[in-house]
């Protein structure tokens, strides 16, 4: 009757904390019935604030890591853009190596792998001794670009791996919180024995 389902988040297990807390305290004779409730607080809201702050730092790593795959694909149109400056002929095998790695897509972690799959190849076409300047300075920023994509991307990952420990340590609490409630609600019918209908009442639904 007390237990929250576990399938619950972590702020309804918050909410039922603080409303076992205000019914049991409006009763006198209820009200030590609190003392184990009240320690459970400062853990709860302390995983609130982790996973909220985590939460957070997830949107913004997204948000970082779109930004950086859009600029490379800037640097690479404006790279193709360069070659239109040359006779075809001059930067023939530089362009059609670059056009064979050219993104056809523009979708979650398959840009990623795209810029992964582009980077070796842009590396080699640095290596040219005849490669004009100014095409040499398109690849220099390219390079850069692509490594702070690979970072932000695997920095998100890092990030996302770091759910399931939160997870857990969310899960423990909630056992924790479910095994006082439980424990309250049976003293609650020794104290109460001919009022079991309302007893209830004390539990958050």
């Amino acid at each position: 009757m007390a237990k929250v389902p576990r399938k619950r988040s972590i702020n309804a297990y918050r909410s039922a904390l603080l409303y076992a807390r205000a019914s049991l305290e409006f009763n006198q004779e209820t009200k030590p019935l609190t003392e184990t409730i009240l320690p459970m607080i400062p853990k709860v809201n302390a995983l609130i604030n982790m996973e909220n702050e985590w939460s957070d730092s997830v949107v913004s790593a997204k948000g970082k890591l779109l930004a950086a795959r859009q600029e490379w694909k800037l640097q690479f149109n404006q790279l193709l853009k360069e070659f239109n400056t040359f006779d075809y002929a001059q930067i023939v095998d530089v362009q059609e190596a670059v056009l064979g790695v050219y993104p056809r897509g523009n979708r979650g972690a398959d840009y990623v792998n795209q810029v992964q799959f582009a980077l070796p190849v842009f590396q080699q076409v640095l290596t040219g001794e005849k490669l004009p300047a100014n095409i040499k300075g398109k690849l220099k920023q390219i390079l850069k670009v692509s490594d702070n994509v690979i970072k932000l991307a695997t920095s998100l990952d890092d990030l996302l791996l770091k759910k399931e420990g939160m997870l857990e340590k969310q899960d423990a609490l909630k056992l924790e919180i479910n095994r006082t409630l439980d424990q309250i609600d049976k003293k609650l019918h020794k104290m109460f024995p001919y009022e079991q209908r309302y007893l209830g009442a004390f539990f958050f639904k």
